[in-house]
């Protein structure tokens, strides 16, 4: 797993301190801090007050909470029914059981529902995972769908324009038919992640999901990732990430170069599947990936 070390400053302002540690985005943070909710070295803290991240106390609720000292990044791939949660009441398996032993506490970047399978990032930087849920971190999510029925030839300027979903617009996604697959497929993109999104697009056009799976966020492409299985990030995709995040070098809005899936090859008639579609990841090739071992990012 790609894991790089956390020299944190001498101070932060706590409620980037609460951010990092994964607890809270910082206006979450600062509302637990106004309802008394957290202490530093055992007293009530003060909105713009600064920690020392080695030297100060800092409980949310009587809970520590300290930084990690190693950055770990991961990409999964979800089976179907499992829930993107630490744990279920209704004893239901979540992806935290497929975390690789030694990984530590991580969390999910964004969510995947129960019944939708594919790509995951999982991390213990809470700030950069707080960042890329944004839907002004312009990360494109991308979506393979399995449909009931074809859709009407407008449905695509629908999603380019929007859908109005519980009383507020979707943001600008894209549709597009998946050729060389049995049944009817469509790859959807979108920047944003409410719940259940792409399903519910797809009902209020008067459609239905078969099946769903993600095969791409931002960077971080699925690709032959068995379900169940983890593998690191690589620096690339790490420095592109955290540059959407606003955490590092800058990337060029729009149609981010390196992000965009490939152009699909013409492909000789009855040879099935495209080239593209094999090079993005679909979740459905008989290719296993090996698990990848535990490397220090330098």
């Amino acid at each position: 797993m790609t894991r790089a070390a956390s020299a944190a400053p001498e101070k932060l302002r706590l409620q980037r301190y609460l951010a990092m540690a994964g607890i809270a985005s910082r206006r979450q943070a600062e509302e637990l801090i106004r309802d008394g909710s957290v202490k530093v070295n055992g007293k009530p803290a003060e909105l713009g007050m600064s920690v020392d991240p080695q030297a100060d106390r800092v409980t949310v609720e009587g809970r520590r909470v300290e930084l990690a000292r190693e950055r770990i990044y991961l990409a999964l791939h979800k089976p179907r029914e499992f829930l993107c949660t630490r744990e279920d009441p209704k004893g239901r398996r979540t992806v935290m059981e497929l975390v690789p032993k030694g990984a530590g506490l991580l969390s999910t970047v964004g969510r995947l529902d129960y019944h939708t399978s594919g790509l995951i990032l999982l991390t213990n930087d809470g700030e950069l995972a707080q960042r890329l849920t944004r839907p002004s971190s312009g990360v494109p999510k991308v979506y393979r769908v399995k449909a009931a029925r074809p859709f009407e030839p407008e449905a695509a300027e629908r999603f380019r324009t929007g859908i109005v979903l519980d009383g507020r617009r979707t943001l600008p996604a894209k549709l597009r038919v998946l050729p060389d697959r049995s049944g009817i497929w469509y790859e959807v993109v979108l920047t944003e992640g409410r719940n259940r999104q792409v399903r519910r697009m797809f009902e209020a056009l008067g459609n239905r999901v078969q099946k769903l799976t993600r095969v791409a966020v931002g960077p971080v492409e699925l690709g032959r990732l068995e379900p169940g299985e983890t593998r690191p990030l690589t620096e690339a995709e790490l420095r592109k990430l955290k540059g959407a995040a606003g955490l590092g070098e800058p990337v060029a809005r729009g149609r981010k170069k390196g992000w965009a899936l490939p152009k699909p090859r013409r492909t000789a008639p009855g040879r099935g599947t495209s080239a593209r579609s094999r090079r993005v990841g679909d979740p459905m090739t008989p290719r296993r990936q090996r698990r990848t071992r535990v490397r220090k990012e330098r």
